[in-house]
């Protein structure tokens, strides 16, 4: 998503320049509209766009499809100036117009999109997951498993409490 913004940057402050976006980002589609702004220093972009991401479910591990609305502002200065040509000393804190004077949204759709992306990506908030013992994806089949077996991680543990009864237990019926 490049633009050639030179004639704007000699535009007056407060120019105003928009456009329709749309496209992909890794397996993220989106769409909706940039505006562009002339400030006294470079280019105001303000985006708003919907995004639909394919995830994987956290509990389950399978793909599904989210819709994200996403909106952000980013003031773009340019690397050269547009009257002068002088190259300007950049850093990696801000957003650049490059030398050629194209401004490219990419990176902040992506940035900002991987900001709205769920840490822990649900298909359903009623997901059952998958069983802990064999495997299999409790929504769309039950298992043979025993219920209540708990935690593979465990099963020492239980073990070692289930001993510990017994032996409490026979303690007691001896006296």
């Amino acid at each position: 998503m490049q633009f050639n913004v030179a004639t704007l940057l000699v535009e007056p402050v407060g120019t105003n320049r928009s456009y329709a976006i749309d496209g992909v980002h890794e397996s993220t589609e989106f769409n909706g509209n940039v505006n562009f702004t002339k400030t006294d220093v470079g280019i105001l972009v303000e985006a708003q766009f919907g995004a639909t991401a394919s995830l994987e479910c956290a509990r389950c591990v399978g793909f599904y499809t989210e819709n994200l609305k996403i909106r952000f502002e980013e003031e773009y200065l340019p690397e050269r100036d547009i009257t002068s040509g002088v190259l300007r000393e950049t850093n990696e804190e801000s957003y650049w117009i490059n030398p050629n004077h194209i401004l490219d949204i990419q990176p902040a759709i992506a940035e900002y999109t991987a900001l709205e992306i769920p840490l822990k990506p649900l298909c359903s908030s009623k997901c059952l997951g998958l069983c802990t013992t064999c495997g299999t994806n409790l929504n769309s089949s039950g298992c043979e498993c025993e219920a209540n077996s708990g935690h593979p991680a465990f099963v020492a543990l239980r073990e070692k409490w289930a001993s510990q009864s017994a032996t409490k237990s026979n303690s007691s019926n001896s006296h």
